[in-house]
């Protein structure tokens, strides 16, 4: 669908799903209604920014929404998945305080809880693996080629211990999303 990966959603049974972050949301007419203006009151017309909001696939290829849309000026500043993962530590605690779902980001605290970060900075940053993670490391022999989707695998080169390390590298591409106008 275009969108891109940024996480995934842990199943009690081990198993994972891929969360895509849709940048280009719009939510439905009635849920337009109630969206306020940042002076809080005046309703928005019938045209509204797009939103965001995170989905996994369900085993039948339909979308299911594990959070509310936003909009990105509900980042303050943050970088997204800041924002993302300080939404899910919080809404992955508010059933113990009883917290009204109006001021959480997902749809339930297991969608919360469940929730990981394809790059989990935190971890990498204290050498540890995120969560989910299998560690693979491939030796460097002569006439390998290695092909992988570099945007759904977080990795990294390791610096070579004697010799001259050549590698021919490319990318490929998937067309983008055309900037919308509403």
């Amino acid at each position: 669908e275009e969108n891109l990966q940024i996480g995934w959603i842990h199943s009690e049974d081990g198993s994972s799903r891929g969360v895509y972050l849709d940048s280009f949301f719009l939510p439905p007419p009635p849920a337009r209604a109630s969206i306020v203006t940042s002076d809080s009151s005046q309703p928005l017309a019938a045209s509204v920014d797009p939103h965001c909001i995170l989905y996994c696939v369900d085993q039948k290829g339909n979308r299911e929404y594990l959070t509310r849309p936003w909009l990105t000026e509900a980042l303050q500043g943050m970088a997204v998945p800041d924002f993302i993962l300080a939404c899910a530590q919080h809404d992955s605690d508010a059933s113990q305080y009883d917290a009204p779902s109006s001021l959480l980001l997902f749809q339930t605290p297991q969608y919360a809880s469940r929730f990981s970060l394809i790059e989990d900075r935190q971890a990498w940053n204290n050498n540890e693996n995120p969560k989910g993670s299998v560690v693979e490391d491939i030796s460097p022999v002569r006439g390998r080629l290695v092909v992988f989707d570099s945007v759904q695998l977080p990795h990294e080169v390791a610096p070579i211990k004697s010799g001259t390390r050549r590698a021919l590298a490319g990318w490929f591409h998937e067309k983008t999303q055309e900037l919308q106008f509403y």
